[in-house]
């Protein structure tokens, strides 16, 4: 029972990660994604958009148990 019922290792959690990442994205960053997102940008010669770091959406959400 639990939250890990086959006793899967961390690093096999991981590497599960990583193969799903793989999978489904095509780039992810690991490590260092500021340098990465400045190499893009310097390639691609897009703006740099800073994203807000908190929820802007200022009304109440309401949500139905089917939903969640």
């Amino acid at each position: 029972g639990g939250r890990n019922p086959f006793n899967v290792t961390k690093e096999e959690k991981v590497a599960r990660a990583l193969e799903l990442l793989h999978r489904h994205f095509d780039v992810v960053t690991v490590a260092d994604h500021a340098a990465y997102m400045e190499t893009v940008l310097e390639w691609t010669g897009w703006p740099r958009v800073d994203m807000p770091k908190t929820n802007v959406y200022k009304k109440d959400l309401h949500f139905t148990k089917k939903e969640v």
